[in-house]
């Protein structure tokens, strides 16, 4: 156990500093490790303005390399201006906060080649149990629950620091890299189109991180003319066993994640003046009932979608264009995690539209093209239904 109080790091990890820096990374005691990852987030230029306010804030409370888990566990003291309007902690500052801290016990099965930048976040999973207010101070419990060579499964734990009792928790899912398919579409779209392909994540619940993203991207380019708002998750669970904090918090990623991402990229481009197109991803289950699929707060959300885009499409109009893309059944792995809990259902879904089958999500590349192009400009306020003839009979 490390007490690391007086190692929080000052300073900052260059791009390129240092075969020193470098072989901390890879041989240095675990607290190095550890101490040269925190300043290396702090010192990212997109995680500027928010990652590094927090990381300072940050102290290295145990390290636990050789545990069946490999462990750190960090103290943080919340401020005021990481609180809303009740004086209770964002929830997306707890979450940015989970980001963090439960990518860094990756820093232990590093490996030249594999898990070389501690992957990419493919799903981050918080739930709130108690509020923390101002000034409280906070136990941040990470641990690996497993890790190959491609995925990993994190855990972490707030607690309070002085009665210990449990604030928060998350599930945090990590990939070593993105996925093969974005690095296909990078290796693709430079040398052909002269363009460049950038990979930036963040959670869409908290809005002040996903203002600054954005306006970032904007800046660096000087404007902003498309969005592809395509955020969303999945719960089946019967509506007599909803509860108000699974229900919110589908809302929170399925409709208010998608609101604010336009909302954010339209302040962007009022901004530099930019005229543009916006194509937020809906779904046919916003249209009807899915049978055999209980999952009535998802139904719900992708509606609300579809009536957000009408009424940012009348509001915004005419210099950038709100449309809606609404797919059918689709070999996602958020679908294909739905047959293994029903392997009858993809019988079922094929059975149900014209073309006897379900879509690959490469069928949607075209209809996305066409909405955020000119060759949809006299479009607004609509909805492309693509569902293999679900909801036509």
């Amino acid at each position: 156990m490390a007490d690391a109080a007086d190692k929080n790091p000052k300073g900052s990890l260059a791009k390129g500093n240092a075969p020193h820096e470098k072989d901390v990374i890879y041989n240095g005691t675990a607290d190095e490790k550890i101490a040269a990852w925190l300043r290396a987030i702090a010192d990212d230029s997109h995680g500027k303005t928010w990652m590094s306010d927090l990381v300072p804030l940050l102290r290295v409370h145990s390290v636990r390399p050789n545990d069946p888990r490999p462990a750190v566990s960090f103290t943080f003291t919340v401020q005021h201006e990481h609180c809303n309007n009740m004086g209770t902690m964002h929830g997306g500052c707890t979450s940015t906060l989970f980001d963090i801290c439960t990518t860094l016990p990756v820093a232990f099965a590093l490996r030249p080649g594999t898990w070389e930048m501690l992957g990419v976040t493919r799903t981050l999973n918080v739930s709130y149990m108690l509020p923390v207010f101002g000034g409280d101070e906070v136990l941040i419990e990470c641990e690996i629950l497993q890790i190959g060579k491609k995925l990993a499964a994190l855990r972490g734990v707030m607690r309070r620091k002085g009665d210990g009792a449990i604030v928060a928790t998350c599930e945090h899912g990590k990939l070593e890299r993105p996925d093969a398919d974005w690095h296909q579409a990078q290796n693709r779209v430079v040398p052909e189109w002269g363009g460049s392909l950038e990979y930036r994540q963040i959670d869409v619940r908290c809005t002040k991180n996903l203002d600054q993203v954005i306006h970032s991207i904007a800046d660096e380019n000087k404007g902003l003319h498309g969005l592809i708002a395509a955020a969303g998750i999945q719960q089946v669970t019967p509506a007599v066993d909803y509860t108000i904090e699974d229900a919110r918090k589908m809302m929170d990623v399925n409709y208010t994640g998608v609101f604010m991402t336009a909302t954010a990229t339209a302040r962007a481009m009022f901004k530099h003046k930019s005229r543009g197109s916006m194509c937020l991803i809906a779904s046919m289950s916003g249209l009807v009932a899915n049978k055999g699929l209980i999952c009535p707060v998802y139904n719900s959300s992708k509606a609300a979608v579809i009536q957000l885009a009408r009424n940012l499409a009348m509001e915004w109009s005419p210099n950038i264009r709100v449309n809606c893309l609404s797919p059918g059944h689709t070999l996602t792995p958020m679908v294909l995690k739905n047959f293994e809990e029903d392997p009858g259902l993809r019988d079922k879904w094929c059975s149900e539209n014209m073309m006897g089958r379900l879509a690959e999500t490469s069928e949607y590349k075209g209809a996305a093209l066409f909405l955020l192009s000119n060759a949809s400009s006299f479009m607004t306020g609509g909805n492309m239904v693509i569902d293999g003839g679900h909801t036509a009979w």
